[in-house]
């Protein structure tokens, strides 16, 4: 038998020389015998594969391929590892810190954005040994060792005092001292080529100046020109504003002397003014309410006059005997409104019951009211009001 690989992990059994010739001897045989049936050949096929399946032994050939989580199909000896799986690598030895929480208590891992990893924290004073801080001791020594062969080049300048206000600002490590020997000339082409740039500058300066110096003078001109067309023009404007105004001036002052014409002087007025001067005119007016008379047979009462009655009088120059005085009593009577002047005499059932008197207190300028009658003081007088009118002459002038 032999068995031939194709594609996928696939096989084909096919006949070699000598399985040929025994197919061949028996089909024969079978052809001759007579024993040939239409099922022959599937008798043949059947005995076949149940030989090769007695010689293969699928039950021991074990797992023919397979495919692991990277997706690759694998056949033949197949060594699998953990990380075939995908499974964790293997950590030895493993210690108690393995496959812990992370978190900020006790006993959990930290994790590598955790903020106290960059957090500015003071650190706290301590002291080492050198011998504690490895590498320091050689470090030192090499350092030591560059002291001493420097104190070995130690030598003094006698420009010390000059060599210490220069300073380097540059980035070289190395300055090589062929530098300084044509820094002179190339200070010099700088300082002249700066003088030249100057020169330069300033020439265009004044060539400038120049130029502006010749615009003022232009503007300067025309101000000027403007300027005498301005008084000119004003002064034209000024003759004919002038010639204007007298002319108006004129016409106004024969119209105001017209208009006095119509007008009396003066002098035609003095009979006027002292007649005015003699009327008597008012000098200010006060009400007295009689309220307080109520259930009383007898009320007497002494008001202060109006200060500003007082005032007037004094500007107008005038005493309190020069003037005239009205008393008024204003009462209702039947829903109508009466006014009569005083002493005013009470009536009470077509019978006269009482008198109501007022007058005039110089001596300390107040108004006297005076209430009589024989029985109570009637409503309609306990309701009413006096009104008290001063009158005096007033010097009138213009």
């Amino acid at each position: 038998m032999r068995m031939e690989e194709l594609a996928d992990s696939m096989y084909i059994k096919q006949t070699d020389a000598v399985e040929k010739y025994l197919l061949n001897l028996v089909q024969e045989y079978f052809k001759n015998s007579g024993l040939a049936s239409s099922t022959s050949r599937e008798y043949i096929i059947k005995r076949a594969v149940e030989r090769m399946k007695e010689e293969m032994e699928f039950d021991q050939l074990g797992v023919l391929s397979i495919t692991l989580p990277d997706g690759i199909k694998r056949t033949g000896a197949v060594t699998i590892t953990l990380e075939d799986l995908l499974g964790e690598p293997v950590i030895v030895p493993k210690h108690s810190a393995f496959n812990v929480n992370f978190g900020t208590e006790q006993n959990t891992a930290c994790e590598g954005n955790d903020p106290r990893l960059s957090d500015k924290r003071d650190p706290l004073e301590h002291k080492h040994e050198i011998s504690e801080i490895n590498g320091l001791e050689g470090i030192l020594s090499t350092i030591t060792g560059k002291i001493e062969r420097v104190n070995g080049f130690l030598h003094k300048h006698k420009n010390k005092s000059v060599l210490d206000i220069l300073v380097y600002t540059g980035k070289k490590s190395v300055i090589d001292l062929a530098d300084l020997e044509n820094i002179e000339e190339k200070i010099k082409k700088i300082v002249q080529d700066i003088e030249n740039d100057i020169t330069g500058y300033r020439n265009d300066i004044q060539t400038k100046v120049t130029q502006v110096n010749t615009e003022i003078q232009t503007v300067h001109t025309e101000i000027e020109s403007i300027k005498q067309h301005i008084l000119d023009t004003n002064k034209q404007y000024f003759e004919q504003s002038k010639a204007y105004a007298n002319t108006k001036i004129n016409d106004a002052v024969t119209d105001i002397n017209n208009k006095f014409m119509d007008y009396t002087k003066k002098t035609e007025l003095s009979p006027i003014l002292d007649l005015a001067s003699s009327v008597y005119t008012l000098v200010g007016s006060m009400e007295i309410s009689l309220s307080n008379a109520a259930d009383l047979k007898e009320y007497n009462a002494d008001i202060p006059i109006a200060q500003d009655i007082l005032d007037e009088l004094n500007t107008r120059m005038q005493t309190l005997q020069d003037t005239q005085i009205e008393f008024l009593l204003e009462y209702s009577n039947d829903s109508k409104l009466m006014c009569s002047n005083t002493p005013h005499i009470i009536i009470n059932d077509n019978t006269i019951n009482g008198t109501l008197q007022t007058g005039i207190v110089f001596i300390n300028n107040t108004v006297h009211i005076s209430i009589s009658c024989e029985s109570d003081i009637p409503d309609y007088i306990i309701n009413s009001k006096i009104i008290f009118n001063v009158y005096s002459k007033k010097n009138i002038t213009i």
